[in-house]
């Protein structure tokens, strides 16, 4: 590793949450986006998007998460687009797409179930773009759009149960 440190992720998500949990999520998913080390990331992708999951879940159970701080995120994620005109990545999941990012972002409060399932859809349709994708550039930039898409379906989900909103699919259970 030509002398650098080697710190465990769990270690570092721990000391990073004891500081400032919000910050903590916003910084890790950072470090793993500016690190660009993609290959490894790539199979680890899921369980890490499942882990800020559940921490936001925390977050959510101790009042953190406001609509001023999903606002704060939302705009965070989609700094920078990446243009459509492909096999599964069409112009028109890149519309779809960014009109919700856009409606999220400038009010959170219209947020729906049904965003996040077309967030999750997204997510899906980006990695089988990004499985067709031979151009490493290319590739690159679709999946840190996936990052970005699963963090703001993530966030979502968390903030809809924050307000109390449950799945449809759970309001039928007693």
């Amino acid at each position: 590793m030509g002398g650098s440190v080697a710190i465990d992720i769990t270690t570092l998500v721990s000391i990073l949450l004891s500081q400032a949990p919000l910050a903590a999520v916003i910084i890790l998913v950072l470090i793993l986006y500016a690190e660009r080390k993609f290959n490894v990331v790539e199979n680890r992708l899921e369980s890490m998007l499942n882990f800020n999951e559940a921490l936001l879940l925390v977050l959510l159970s101790r009042g953190v998460i406001s609509d001023s701080e999903y606002r704060l995120l939302s705009l965070i994620l989609p700094s920078s687009r990446v243009s459509a005109g492909s096999r599964y990545y069409t112009k028109d999941v890149e519309r779809r797409l960014y009109e919700i990012i856009d409606r999220l972002t400038s009010d959170p409060r219209t947020a729906t179930w049904d965003d996040v399932l077309e967030l999750e859809r997204i997510y899906d349709v980006l990695w089988d773009e990004i499985d067709a994708t031979r151009d490493r550039k290319r590739r690159r930039e679709l999946i840190a759009l996936s990052v970005k898409v699963k963090v703001m379906a993530v966030m979502t989900r968390v903030y809809l149960i924050g307000r109390g909103v449950m799945p449809p699919w759970v309001k039928g259970r007693s």
